[in-house]
């Protein structure tokens, strides 16, 4: 299926988008750190044979999308990026899937614009109130002796990248070369190491108390992965607990990136969710 590469103003430079599908049902579907909207190919193709528009963007200040040297990257002005998508898109609606910290830009996306997410879906979310997730904070240590070394010269945050990426699946072997040469690609070059240092100190300011979240009523769905090591199994469960309309699924087995591990299976809990508009009410 042909895959549309969009550039989409939102303020402080453009952001890519990668559209796939005509369904009138529109999902957005967004990375995590250290990744693109290239994550989702696999997803997004099965989602629109099914017949949803899906829309895999590239946050600002990654992948293809612009790095604007005045822009804020914090998770609200992500949130906002994400609605001028829309709004450029002419879009009054649309269920928001979020990867790891991808996730914490649905979240916000939901409680700034209430009104325009339909179903949240979050996929290994990290915990909200200690950030940056664990994978990022080994990232920030290794980048000095990554940026004084020949490789690093060479490579700018390939090394770092590649890292950061290396326990992400429960299988590695599913992470292909090509999946790890598009999310290297983006970081190659000078200021490939200054940007993502960029990217994780923004997330080091950031803090969201889980009780902040409660006022969050859009049906969603939290899906994690048994084989995901950086994130502790109770942070999936205390959202699930406090989000109000919040159920959810465990995939044994799958590590951190269920887009590349497990697209399947992935899929038909998207499907199953998005099916449906609300969650089911409990009886007194």
């Amino acid at each position: 299926m042909y895959v549309e590469h969009l550039r989409l103003p939102v303020g402080p430079g453009s952001v890519h988008v990668e559209r796939v599908g005509r369904g009138r049902s529109v999902v957005v579907l967004v990375h995590g750190f250290g990744t693109n909207a290239s994550l989702w190919r696999p997803v997004a193709l099965r989602l629109a044979n099914a017949g949803y528009l899906t829309l895999a963007v590239d946050l600002l200040g990654h992948g293809e999308s612009d790095r604007p040297v005045e822009a804020s990257y914090d998770l609200a002005s992500q949130a906002d990026a994400l609605e001028r998508v829309l709004a450029a898109l002419r879009l009054e609606r649309a269920s928001v899937v979020g990867q790891d910290v991808g996730a914490l830009v649905a979240l916000a996306l939901a409680a700034r614009h209430p009104s325009l997410v339909e179903q949240l879906v979050l996929v290994n979310p990290p915990d909200p109130s200690d950030l940056p997730p664990a994978p990022v904070r080994l990232m920030q240590r290794s980048a000095a002796r990554v940026a004084l070394s020949t490789v690093g010269h060479q490579l700018g945050a390939t090394a770092l990248v590649a890292a950061l990426l290396a326990d992400a699946t429960g299988d590695p072997a599913q992470l292909s070369q090509r999946d790890m040469a598009r999310y290297l690609a983006p970081w190659v070059g000078a200021g490939g190491v200054e940007q993502l240092l960029v990217l994780a100190r923004t997330l080091e300011q950031e803090s969201v108390p889980l009780a902040s979240l409660a006022s969050i009523e859009t049906p969603t769905l939290i899906v994690r992965g048994t084989a995901d090591r950086s994130v502790p199994p109770t942070v999936a469960a205390a959202l699930a607990g406090t989000l109000p309309n919040a159920r959810l699924e465990t995939i044994v087995g799958a590590g951190r990136l269920l887009a590349s591990d497990v697209p399947d299976r992935l899929s038909a809990l998207l499907r199953e969710q998005l099916e449906f508009s609300t969650l089911p009410t409990p009886q007194p």
